[in-house]
């Protein structure tokens, strides 16, 4: 009875919630940890001006909450993350967000790839561990994808953006899977068609 109660609880506040609320709850279902303002925004989609807005009015109604100590982070309730996540589903969205996801993913890999490469390295690498479960959830979902559209050609980049943070923090075994799956995939689609 708790469990159905807490669902409904959830279920009506989601309901009192504008589109635009909605839409960004949606969004944030799909990070497996906290993620970054920009993370969320970029998800969303929507005019810059209307970002703050929006995610200030999810923290006031508690259905995201400021990761404290971390500044511009967040991260959703696993049991809204749950509902979130079942309205992704039942609006169709799951495709279309997945893709959206991927391609932040491929921007935020490039820029640690970059930072990496500077003398704010530990800056970098606190940055990828915070998000080191959402980078590896793009991996499988851009690998996931069809062989040779935008989504897998992404993830197969920010494979390549990755190699340095394993290198460097001798992480030899899962990037060595990740690459095994991407080259059984690639063999598969074909080295010419890339």
């Amino acid at each position: 009875i708790r469990q159905q109660t807490l669902r409904e609880t959830i279920s009506w506040s989601y309901g009192l919630l504008n589109e635009a609320e909605q839409s960004v709850l949606r969004a944030a279902s799909l990070f497996r940890s906290g993620f970054g303002f920009d993370a969320l925004v970029y998800m969303a989609g929507f005019p810059e001006n209307q970002n703050l807005e929006v995610v200030s009015s999810l923290v006031d109604k508690h259905l995201i909450q400021p990761d404290h100590g971390e500044d511009s982070r967040f991260s959703v309730l696993e049991s809204i993350r749950e509902f979130a996540m079942e309205q992704v589903l039942r609006l169709d969205e799951i495709e279309k967000l997945k893709k959206i996801y991927v391609q932040w993913f491929l921007l935020f890999s490039k820029q640690v790839d970059d930072g990496l490469k500077t003398s704010q390295q530990a800056e970098w690498f606190k940055r990828i561990e915070q998000d080191y479960s959402n980078i590896l959830a793009a991996i499988d979902w851009a690998l996931a994808a069809r062989a040779g559209d935008e989504t897998w050609k992404a993830g197969l980049a920010i494979l390549d953006h990755l190699h340095r943070y394993w290198m460097l923090r001798m992480h030899f075994h899962q990037g060595e899977q990740y690459v095994t799956r991407a080259r059984l995939s690639i063999e598969e689609y074909g080295y010419n068609h890339i």
